[in-house]
């Protein structure tokens, strides 16, 4: 087993930060993702992820890109190769670090069955809506509106959510 790589990491006029990694990676015996279950297989793989993250006092931005380029042996018939593409984007406005709204999206490429001959599955991009309102420094309260497209998201194969999600909670700090 070995991943070497490369990057650059850094910021600008305080508020800007940004990141550059590129690399390659053998493993032997590597955890992939596989219908309803999980497989095993020798994996190389070369990637680079790009993250991009902007803060001022009432907005943030940030985004994280990934690309890879998988080759798997040694797996069985129903394992599927890692997404060559994907990617997050994420804007939050906070009005006086009390109330936060956030738009969200998410997405990535069609996910390749290892052995080349299956079906693949579908890319997907998953957007949503964040809220939360802090009532106190340790306490507050979220909620969440996700896959508003509608699309059927499959980031696990076998797992499809289909159609808009609704989640909320509590945040307590201690």
């Amino acid at each position: 087993r070995y991943d070497a790589s490369v990057g650059l990491r850094g910021s600008a006029i305080s508020q800007f930060e940004y990141g550059l990694k590129a690399g390659y990676r053998k493993v032997d015996s590597a955890l992939m993702n596989a219908f309803l279950t999980t497989d095993f297989g020798d994996i190389q793989q070369a990637y680079a992820d790009v993250f991009l993250v902007w803060k001022s006092e009432r907005v943030e931005f940030d985004g994280n890109f990934h690309w890879c380029n998988t080759q798997a042996t040694n797996v069985s018939l129903n394992a599927f190769l890692p997404s060559a593409f994907s990617g997050d984007f994420r804007f939050t406005y906070n009005h006086l670090r009390r109330i936060f709204a956030s738009l969200a999206v998410e997405g990535a490429s069609k996910m390749k069955q290892a052995d080349h001959n299956g079906p693949s599955r579908g890319g997907y991009v998953d957007l949503s809506l964040e809220g939360e309102w802090r009532f106190s420094r340790n306490a507050g309260l979220w909620v969440k509106a996700g896959n508003l497209t509608g699309m059927a998201i499959e980031k696990v194969p076998g797992h499809v959510v289909k159609g808009p999600y609704f989640t909320g909670g509590i945040t307590l700090k201690f």
